[in-house]
């Protein structure tokens, strides 16, 4: 499969698509030495700057990795290909689905040993700053992880539609298993799969009905980049209408609350552009 996705790449990049048992391709020596060289000098300061997510306020696990959420003015020196047009159009193009301006580019850490990360489809619904911009993105820099409250009334709802991994900064001579993600049947921890996390290799994936995945713990340091582009929610609800109307709980409410103050689909300013009732009476 040959696409050009940006002006970053390597000579010998390799794309391969599957779609078992959900939408996802693997890309291989994604980016040139120069800017995989950068990408790797300035991951340090990112972690450098926060702690384990389990020790963070309003952490919803006990998840023992670094995550860093990186501003517009982090993505430079190769982290703006993560914002960029271009990526935004091949991830559009290759998995046929509609993305916004929002994004969550995050550097992840995971220090030696780690342990297995929980399973999950990350169908959240984040909030962002609804604050007005001229940019081309918004990224993590405003955004509530994975908020599906009505609390946050000045702020716009999007859903995760598309997640991208992409590995780096890792020891290339490893030979024990881990440090990858797993894909799996279900919560329940059957493992069907193990991309492997090797440098300048990406990940990405539709985010569905099964999409479920995890970290597999490791006994060496892992570093990743971690990714999200988002969509309204009414679309995603449409695209994924049959699994959303026969499961309750298809979207992964990672903070339990009353469910009057979770935040309603038809709240969505697009809910018009796809549903003509509200969602009880199609249900």
């Amino acid at each position: 499969m040959q696409y050009n996705i940006h002006h970053y790449e390597s000579k010998y990049i390799s794309i391969s698509k599957f779609n078992d048992p959900f939408n996802y391709i693997i890309i291989d020596n994604l980016f040139n030495k120069e800017i995989y060289e950068s990408l790797c000098k300035k991951f340090p300061e990112f972690i450098a700057r926060t702690k384990p997510y389990k020790d963070q306020p309003g952490a919803t696990s006990d998840y023992e990795g670094y995550i860093s959420g990186l501003g517009l003015q982090d993505l430079k020196d190769g982290y703006d290909f993560f914002a960029s047009k271009e990526l935004q159009n091949f991830v559009q193009k290759i998995f046929n689905i509609e993305t916004s301006k929002f994004i969550s580019p995050s550097a992840h850490f995971h220090k030696a040993p780690s342990k297995n990360g929980f399973i999950h489809r990350d169908m959240n619904i984040c909030s962002f700053s609804n604050k007005s911009t001229e940019d081309s993105f918004i990224t993590t820099g405003g955004v509530v992880y994975t908020d599906d409250s009505i609390a946050n009334t000045n702020s716009i709802k999007m859903i995760r539609s598309i997640a991208l991994l992409y590995y780096l900064n890792n020891n290339d001579h490893i030979s024990t298993n881990g440090g990858g993600t797993g894909i799996y049947e279900g919560y329940g921890g059957n493992l069907i799969k193990t991309i492997e996390p090797k440098n300048n290799r990406l990940f990405m994936f539709e985010i569905s009905h099964n999409s479920f995945h995890g970290f597999i713990g490791a006994n060496f340091d892992r570093s990743a980049i971690v990714s999200w582009f988002h969509s309204s929610p009414a679309y995603i609800i449409n695209r994924n209408w049959k699994y959303f109307r026969k499961n309750p709980r298809y979207l992964e409410r990672w903070t339990q609350r009353p469910v009057s103050e979770y935040w309603n689909i038809e709240n969505d300013p697009d809910y018009s552009k796809y549903f003509s009732k509200p969602i009880r009476e199609l249900i």
